[in-house]
């Protein structure tokens, strides 16, 4: 896998390229076949499978079985169609997406704002239980 590796064809970097088949689990399933009954942080580095990753954990965001997930926002986001009206439409009421700001995690409202506005950057999603206790602080 190269520098630019991602599960979105990225039109912009490559002129040749080479396909891999590889095998996934989703989040939910994970959760559900492990020992574990909640998952505290999950990192998501996908290349612009950002979306598909968060839809793989619907069930376990319902249950409250995940405290946060910090999830990229970039250029593969316009590959691959994401935007964060997409991520809105989705997240569960029990839960906020927030940006990291001065130290603290402060719930932002992304929707209508795509990566062409220069909104590069890594954000939450956090069980509101979870984001009152930061803010209790």
């Amino acid at each position: 896998m190269g520098v630019l590796s991602s599960i979105h064809f990225r039109r912009k970097y490559f002129t040749d390229y080479t396909k891999e088949l590889i095998e996934t689990i989703s989040i939910d399933d994970f959760i559900k076949s492990s020992p574990y009954n909640f998952v505290g942080f999950i990192k998501v580095d996908v290349e612009g499978h950002e979306l598909s990753v968060i839809r793989g954990a619907i069930n376990s965001l319902m249950a409250s079985k995940i405290g946060i997930i910090q999830f990229e926002c970039g250029g593969t986001w316009v590959d691959s169609g994401i935007t964060f009206n997409d991520f809105y439409a989705i997240v569960p009421e029990n839960y906020k997406i927030c940006d990291f700001i001065g130290g603290c995690f402060v719930p932002v409202d992304c929707r209508g704002l795509n990566v062409f506005d220069g909104f590069f950057n890594n954000y939450y999603i956090i069980n509101s239980k979870i984001l009152k206790e930061f803010s209790d602080d």
